[in-house]
């Protein structure tokens, strides 16, 4: 890197982009990595290496290996770091807020890989009680500013209100990710209603997408208290400790590092949205320079990209082998 970040926030990407056979780079050019994925191996039963992309449409196998390929891109990018750069704050988008617990000190990763076990179970199980999905909708990349953006995200939940009826059968908002994304979920019947709604409104000819995500169902909502139970028990059998940095939490946009905000927040991260744009907004305000994301792809990246300057991509600096998807600074850093 040219420049050097005084104060970062390290961020890792939850499920959706996951890949057959994800980290096996890392497993070569790591000892350290590949120590991670037999210890992972030995607690799952198998190794996450070796599932399919049969395996990875279902969630109970998805989040344990989404939740060791970021672990091994901590590590990496902890091993072939350099300057002088303070971790200030970790964050991660859904599932990726364990990973940043995780780095932050909250618990070993043993105890949370058996948590995040638990957790896929879990909303497998939910999955299965109320088939669901999430549709994200997405604004133009090249937008006419913020005002329009914002205009046209209340303009949509205006008109999907008489949907979003919050109950166990209803739309929620799931995640609000940036000015140009916002992501709703439901029930399969609600996101057919969804779809019919944008395409008569004439979203689309203004240059909006509705796209159906990869996930099995319609994560942080009501739809997933099913799975509250499998992620109690789990809390009851790991040992939970004050984070070491702060960690970003998703559902109320503020840092937390007490082990019993933890245990809230990962209970609540069940049926609560994710509050992506505010998290990033936050991090900003404090003074944090630059952005770093881990991971494969620079999904989190590209969505902060009126946020601030996205330097390069992991690939483009020739540091994909450390685990680094990409590298943002922020416009009120004193570096630009």
């Amino acid at each position: 890197m040219t420049e050097v970040a005084k104060k970062i926030c390290v961020i890792f990407q939850g499920q959706g982009g996951q890949e057959e056979g994800m980290g096996e780079n890392l497993v070569k050019t790591h000892p350290e990595v590949a120590t991670l994925y037999q210890q992972a191996s030995d607690i799952l039963g198998y190794s996450p290496l070796n599932l399919t992309s049969e395996h990875l449409k279902s969630t109970a196998f998805v989040q344990p290996a989404v939740f060791t390929f970021n672990e091994a891109c901590r590590i990496a990018f902890m091993k072939e770091r350099r300057g002088d750069e303070q971790i200030a704050y970790y964050a991660g988008n859904s599932l990726g807020e364990l990973n940043a617990m995780l780095a932050a000190g909250a618990y070993n990763f043993e105890d949370g890989l058996n948590l995040v076990k638990a957790r896929g179970l879990g909303m497998d199980f939910a999955c299965a009680e109320y088939p669901s999905g999430l549709m994200a909708l997405v604004g133009p990349s090249k937008f006419e500013g913020a005002l329009f953006c914002l205009s046209a995200r209340r303009e949509f939940k205006r008109q999907a209100s008489h949907l979003l009826d919050g109950n166990g059968g209803g739309l929620f908002l799931e995640a609000d990710n940036s000015l140009t994304q916002i992501v709703v979920g439901g029930t399969n019947e609600k996101l057919k209603q969804v779809q019919e709604l944008f395409e008569e409104s004439g979203f689309s000819r203004r240059g909006f997408r509705l796209v159906r995500l990869n996930t099995a169902g319609a994560f942080h909502s009501d739809l997933m208290k099913p799975a509250e139970p499998f992620v109690k028990e789990a809390l009851e059998k790991i040992t939970l400790h004050d984070a070491k940095v702060p960690v970003i939490a998703n559902t109320t946009a503020r840092p937390i590092s007490r082990a019993g905000q933890m245990e809230q927040e990962i209970t609540d991260h069940l049926t609560k949205p994710v509050l992506w744009r505010q998290s990033m907004d936050w991090v900003r305000r404090a003074q944090v320079t630059a952005i770093v994301e881990l991971g494969k792809k620079d999904t989190l990246t590209k969505m902060m990209r009126d946020r601030g300057k996205i330097v390069a991509t992991g690939a483009g600096l020739g540091i994909a082998a450390a685990g680094i998807a990409a590298l943002l600074y922020f416009r009120n850093s004193k570096n630009h």
